[in-house]
């Protein structure tokens, strides 16, 4: 037969065998395990904070022209009509409201999906090991955390945070440790 290595579980949607597999992921088409967690999470965290700045901005597009809803003066003088406030001509036009539709949208996508994942960060224990866990059909020690002086999934040579663990760049482990891990 094929050799499994501990802690990996098979994926049946990629049919592969994934060292803590915690699921697969349709928005970016691959299993989700020990080696790209790191690259999954930041792509959450990443989304969720552009998706902050932009309802911010939106918002603050609301409050400079949300009063005038498509109301242009008229220059008495010259005749001309003009918008007083630029860029407020329609401040309540479809693209907005789809932009705003959807910067809430996955804000709350990216909320519920970072709110998932503290779990995996704290516990170092993937979802489908925390499942099978949960119900008694594995032992932590079988396939849980490895080790506890680092992070599992961000790497470095600490259980805390640091800031190497927001950029996009592989996880760094003590000596042994990858193997350890891997299996």
């Amino acid at each position: 037969g094929n050799y499994k290595p501990p802690r990996a579980h098979h994926d049946k949607f990629t049919g592969r065998c994934i060292v803590k597999l915690d699921h697969y992921c349709p928005f970016v088409c691959n299993a989700i395990g020990a080696l790209n967690h790191k690259y999954f999470f930041l792509f959450i965290l990443y989304t969720f904070i552009v998706c902050i700045a932009a309802g911010i901005l939106l918002i603050l597009r609301f409050i400079r022209c949300g009063y005038r809803f498509g109301v242009a003066t008229q220059d008495n003088w010259l005749g001309l009509d003009y918008d007083p406030i630029p860029g407020c001509k329609d401040p309540s036009s479809l693209v907005v409201i789809a932009t705003f539709t959807l910067t809430a949208w996955f804000t709350l996508v990216s909320t519920v999906s970072l709110l998932g994942q503290f779990p995996v960060i704290t516990t170092g224990n993937a979802l489908v090991a925390r499942k099978k866990i949960r119900q008694g059909k594995a032992e932590e020690k079988e396939i849980g955390r490895v080790r506890t002086d680092f992070n599992e999934m961000f790497g470095g040579t600490s259980n805390h945070f640091a800031l190497h663990w927001l950029l996009p760049m592989p996880p760094l482990f003590p000596e042994g440790a990858k193997q350890e891990i891997l299996g």
